[in-house]
């Protein structure tokens, strides 16, 4: 078949894609890095509406993300399928209406508040730590845990502590709505969300158990004010006229999603790693003993907790829960001598970035050294939290919240291995059929 006329930049033709689907379907991270190794840093699909391409480069991705940020928005059908659950808050709001966002919820994500994510991550992992004590020398899903952990944390963190009463039906209706938005995602042709096909109907009930979640959170926030957290901020600002109450939804939804599965898949994957890497999970915990004994962990310990730090960096950088970005181009660019054309689509993978050879010496090892020198990290080499103006609100909360459960379960468990683990590459990365380790006690 003979390479489009449209295509601008060297990238597969149309035979490979097609040969490509079931690799597409199942394993996508891995089939864009194969892309990546063939036809080079800067590559273009097939597609003529939009001219897609997918950037690798750190030094471009660096440019897309942060530097030229202003001329690559949001306005992309990834975001657009995603607002199906979230809306259009934090995460899939574009340009204006993103900076007046942000501005909005710059307060409940100060230095100070997000230093009380300490409290609310020791009080969510000793939660699960009471529950896996009833689990030692057996099997158990650790990926089911870390969910909850997750959702615990982002729960009493940003809603109040009621929000665990509620948790079950938020988490249910969380992953039926992420459900379809990855099958539409995966589907060319899909009707508008008003016919009423099963997957419509299923993402219906879920955005009506969120709405019932959000009017709940919405009305504590109202009876009993708790400072510093996201429903009492947006209840002030809807009191005050600033937003409407579907702007409430949106933010609050935001912050579930976001908050959690990200958090969740990061921390599953670390345990992963750690039990394939008996020498990691031994200096893990060994720090954690030096640097905590067997007291619960307080804000100043997150800075002597490096290697945690870096472990936990380590396993966002081999599965970043957000595997895949994308940007709108709003004008005319040049991105490593290849023209871009406005409204031409940017695909950003961090998983492919995050092997690149030259950034990261052999970069399917689990090293957590690499990020004892963060220093020598190029810039657009790293990015689970995004990069630029638009990183991630969440990114201190999460670093907070992954450390320190790291440091709690690894100082109280070993994990081993059961069987082989594989990816499921869907809103994020996550263990295809959960994650079963073998606990003991350390």
């Amino acid at each position: 078949m003979a390479r489009p006329p449209f295509m601008n930049a060297a990238g597969p033709e149309p035979a490979q894609m097609v040969r490509g689907i079931a690799e597409i379907r199942s394993a996508a991270p891995d089939f864009l890095s194969d892309l990546r190794d063939q036809y080079g840093k800067l590559l273009q699909f097939p597609i003529p509406k939009p001219l897609t391409y997918l950037v690798s480069d750190p030094a471009w991705v660096d440019y897309v993300l942060r530097t030229n940020a202003k001329n690559y928005g949001k306005a992309t059908i990834q975001y657009r399928t995603l607002a199906l659950v979230t809306g259009y808050g934090l995460l899939a709001a574009d340009n204006t209406a993103w900076r007046e966002q942000r501005r909005m919820l710059q307060p409940a994500f100060h230095h100070d508040v997000v230093a009380g994510v300490v409290q609310h991550s020791v009080a969510a992992t000793s939660q699960v730590l009471s529950k896996l004590d009833n689990s030692v020398n057996t099997e158990i899903d650790l990926d089911h845990e870390m969910m909850q952990l997750a959702l615990n944390v982002v729960g009493s963190a940003l809603f109040g502590s009621d929000f665990q009463l509620r948790a079950k039906s938020v988490v249910s209706a969380t992953l039926k709505g992420l459900d379809v938005v990855v099958s539409r995602a995966r589907t060319p042709i899909f009707p508008p969300k008003w016919v009423p096909t099963p997957l419509n109907l299923k993402l219906q009930r879920a955005n009506k158990t969120l709405e019932r979640a959000v009017d709940q959170i919405v009305t504590a926030a109202e009876q009993t004010p708790q400072l510093n957290t996201i429903s009492q901020l947006l209840v002030t600002e809807l009191s005050a006229g600033n937003i409407t109450r579907s702007q409430v939804r949106d933010e609050l939804v935001t912050f579930i999603v976001a908050g959690h599965e990200t958090v969740a898949s990061a921390l599953s994957w670390a345990l992963h790693l750690l039990s394939l890497n008996q020498d990691v999970q031994h200096r893990l915990a060994a720090e954690a003993v030096e640097v905590l004994g067997q007291r619960d962990p307080e804000f100043a310990d997150y800075a002597k907790l490096k290697y945690a730090k870096a472990v936990f960096n380590e396993a966002m950088r081999l599965y970043p829960p957000a595997w895949v970005l994308t940007r709108n181009a709003i004008a005319a660019d040049e991105i490593d001598g290849v023209e871009i054309a406005p409204g031409s689509l940017i695909v950003i993978s961090p998983w492919v970035v995050h092997r690149d050879k030259t950034a990261w010496p052999d970069p399917t090892k689990f090293d957590p050294d690499r990020f004892l020198t963060e220093d020598r990290i190029p810039s657009g080499a790293f990015i689970p939290f995004g990069l630029g103006n638009r990183m991630c609100i969440g990114r201190d909360f999460a670093m907070f919240e992954g450390v320190i459960a790291l440091a709690m379960l690894a100082r109280k468990f070993k994990f081993d291995p059961v069987n082989k683990i594989l990816p499921l590459p869907s809103v994020t990365v996550r263990p295809k059929h959960g994650l079963l380790l073998k606990l003991s006690a350390r």
